[in-house]
């Protein structure tokens, strides 16, 4: 049995440099479905998980996404599961060869991907998600003499929902979600 680990946070947070609304939505050409968006610092965020249906070319099922546990409802809450060839909608698309990147070896970015995203939306790079925490770091830190180790710190808990985390221990991981942002936690998934 192959596990797949889903970082559902990327698929959640593509990524747009548009508008100046801190709360906003907008509606993906391809299906109609409606997403909420924010804008933290200079950049739009989507505030919900993406819940569209990929299909592989060759294929008339559904085979790279799905709904947590084969749910609908699951979709709903968690958006949709991707294999990660349909989250960057090609192989090897973060190094030269799209061989051993991840294992050991560093991946090195040839770039924004659109992936599944939306037109005019991408997966987030690691710089755009340093910008994201300099920016919540620079709205609730500002002055005060927390060190920048103990902003970072908190910074992912006023990101998160307020509901869906556990710990290892079964106390709540929950967020404040203070920015808007709702990030719900990844879901693992047999294949």
């Amino acid at each position: 049995m192959k596990w797949y680990s889903f970082l559902v946070v990327f698929l959640a947070t593509a990524l747009a440099f548009a508008g100046s609304v801190k709360k906003g939505s907008f509606t993906d050409p391809r299906d109609g479905k409606t997403y909420k968006t924010v804008k933290i610092g200079k950049q739009v965020w989507m505030a919900e998980k993406l819940n569209y249906v990929y299909l592989q070319p060759t294929s008339t099922e559904d085979s790279s996404s799905f709904c947590y546990h084969n749910e609908l409802d699951s979709c709903d809450k968690y958006g949709r599961l991707y294999l990660w060839s349909a989250v960057i909608d090609s192989a090897g698309v973060f190094s030269d060869g799209g061989n051993g990147c991840g294992y050991g070896e560093t991946c090195v970015e040839l770039g924004t991907v659109q992936g599944v995203c939306p037109i005019g939306w991408h997966l987030p790079s690691r710089d755009e998600w340093n910008t994201l925490e300099k920016a919540v770091i620079d709205k609730k830190f500002a002055g005060t003499k927390l060190t920048l180790a103990s902003a970072q710190k908190k910074v992912g808990k006023m990101l998160k929902s307020k509901s869906g985390w556990d710990d290892d221990e079964g106390k709540s991981g929950n967020g404040t979600d203070e920015f808007g942002f709702s990030v719900l936690p990844p879901l693992l998934a047999a294949a």
